[in-house]
C-alpha cells in the first residue's frame, strides 16, 4: 500500500494542481490531508471542490480552517484575520459554495486510521493539541505526549518537512503544498506499507502566477511573496 500525505495548501491552487498531477502518477492507494485549506492565498473554494472529488481521501482540519469556521460563527473578526494573514479572508464566506461549506464543517480535528496492520494518527498540530500544536524537527518528543500508541503520527502546521523516530513510532510532516517555511521547497510525502519507506516528493510550479494574484489582491504585501522563495530559487525563475 502506498499512502500520500499532504498539508498546508493555504489557497495556493497552482501548487495544489501540480501536486494532483504528480501524485496521480505514483499509484497512490490512500490520500491523507493534514489540514489548512484557508489562509494567505486566494483559491480556497476551487481547492475544496478538488479535495471533495479525490478518491480515498482522509482529511483533518487545520488552525486556519478553524479560523474560517469561527469567523462563520462570528467568533473571529474579519479585520483581524485580514491584518494578520492577508486579504484571502476578506469576504471569504461569500466565495465558499454550500457543498464546500459542508465539507469543511465535517472535517474532524484528528483521525486514527488502521492501515496494513499499522496504527496511524493524523493531527494538524500535535497529539495533545490537534489544531494548534507545533512539532518542529527539533521539538522534543516524549512518549508521554501520546506518541507511543501509534506506529505512525502525521503532522502539518509548521510547514517543515520531517521524519523522526521515537522508539517504535515514526513521526512525519510532509511539508507544505502551498507555503513551505524551511529551505526544502514545496512538497508532499509518501509512505509505503508494510515496509515503512518514506519519500518526499518536490513540486515545481510557476510562482509568477501566484505573485500576480498577490499583487492584485494584496498589493504591497511583500512577505507573501518572499516566503515563496525560502528555498533560494528566486534567481532561477
Amino acid at each position: 500500500m502506498k499512502v500520500c500525505f499532504f498539508s498546508d495548501i493555504h489557497g495556493n491552487l497552482y501548487a495544489f494542481e501540480e501536486f494532483l498531477r504528480q501524485s496521480d502518477q505514483l499509484e497512490i492507494d490512500q490520500y491523507i490531508f493534514c489540514g489548512d485549506v484557508f489562509g494567505y492565498y486566494y483559491d480556497q473554494n476551487a481547492i475544496l471542490s478538488k479535495l471533495r472529488s479525490m478518491k480515498n481521501l482522509h482529511a483533518v482540519k487545520g488552525n486556519h480552517d478553524q479560523y474560517y469556521l469561527d469567523y462563520c460563527l462570528a467568533e473571529e473578526d474579519e479585520d483581524q484575520l485580514v491584518k494578520k494573514y492577508g486579504n484571502s479572508y476578506k469576504g471569504i464566506m461569500s466565495r465558499i459554495s454550500a457543498d464546500n461549506q459542508v465539507f469543511i464543517e465535517n472535517m474532524p480535528d484528528s483521525l486514527v486510521l488502521e492501515m496494513e496492520g499499522k496504527r496511524v494518527g493524523v493531527f494538524h498540530g500535535s497529539v495533545r493539541n490537534p489544531i494548534n500544536g507545533r512539532v518542529y524537527p527539533d521539538t522534543k518528543l516524549l512518549e508521554a505526549d501520546g506518541y507511543e500508541t501509534f506506529d505512525y503520527v502525521i503532522h502539518g502546521h509548521t510547514h517543515y518537512r520531517m521524519v523522526r523516530n521515537l522508539h517504535s513510532t515514526t513521526v512525519i510532516n510532509p511539508g507544505s503544498i502551498g507555503q513551505p517555511r524551511d529551505t526544502n521547497g514545496f512538497s508532499f510525502a509518501t509512505l509505503t506499507l508494510p515496509n515503512g519507506t518514506v519519500e518526499f516528493q518536490e513540486i515545481h510550479w510557476d510562482r509568477q502566477l501566484l505573485i500576480r494574484d498577490i499583487e492584485t489582491y494584496d498589493a504591497g504585501n511583500q512577505k507573501l511573496i518572499d516566503i515563496l522563495f525560502r528555498n533560494g530559487e528566486r534567481n532561477h525563475e
